[in-house]
């Protein structure tokens, strides 16, 4: 049986045990799935954290270029995507084939960040005051997605965090990780430095993991909204 494991620093580290993943359409077992660790979890935070500073000093053409990059990296995996959704999620060709298009359109759109990224200035607010706004990067965000949308969610959750310098943890459905599993392999063979971009397998122990972390910065969500105010919660109170 096929073991889908985690994606660490630019390695994959399968699975030796974990959750069951079912095609579909027979309700039979395909797949094992990883359910990382805390110490797992700890690994790909520190990953992440270590490629920050090389990551976010980069240039906005620089990430851009990695953006348009990726795009084409994700074009020429297109099928190949579409495959792995179809059989484990379940979705027309169609229909998985609308999902990764979208996707590839995301990556082109963020390599116009140059164009929306900047801050603004205003003189004179009041007597003597002036007011500015400065955007930067804030570090590691988490970004824990559905099974609905395994490649589209990921990545716009991802890649806009990326082109802005960040770097990323991404946690999909226990269901059906395997297309999320490769696309960051995708995108980090398309010049991504290893660790900006990792996935962690597993369930509520991994999110609530990521959660309290104290080197997460940020924290990224689609889901249900009773599922979505215990994160928006945890997340603001746990310091």
């Amino acid at each position: 049986m096929k073991h889908v494991g985690h994606f660490i620093a630019g390695e994959l580290f399968p699975a030796d045990s974990g959750s069951q993943i079912f095609n579909p359409s027979s309700g039979k077992p395909t797949a094992i799935a990883a359910i990382a660790t805390s110490a797992e979890v700890d690994r790909a935070v520190a990953a992440a954290r270590a490629a920050f500073p090389a990551w976010s000093s980069q240039g906005l053409q620089h990430r851009a270029t990695v953006m348009l990059d990726m795009r084409t990296a994700l074009k020429g995996a297109r099928e190949e995507l579409i495959d792995i959704v179809v059989a484990e999620l379940g979705k027309t060709r169609a229909d998985a084939g609308a999902e990764v298009d979208r996707a590839i359109e995301v990556l082109g759109q963020l390599a116009s960040i140059g164009s929306w990224y900047g801050g603004a200035f205003s003189p004179g607010v009041s007597r003597g005051v002036d007011a500015m706004e400065v955007r930067f990067p804030i570090g590691v965000v988490a970004a824990i997605s559905p099974f609905n949308f395994p490649v589209l969610i990921p990545v716009v959750q991802s890649a806009m965090a990326l082109a802005c310098g960040n770097t990323v943890i991404l946690k999909p459905s226990e269901r059906d990780p395997s297309a999320t599993l490769r696309l960051a392999e995708i995108l980090t063979s398309a010049g991504l430095p290893q660790g900006a971009l990792n996935v962690v397998l597993g369930g509520k122990a991994v999110v609530d993991r990521l959660i309290e972390h104290p080197d997460v910065a940020g924290i990224s969500f689609v889901g249900s909204t009773p599922v979505a105010k215990a994160i928006r919660s945890a997340g603001v109170n746990r310091n």
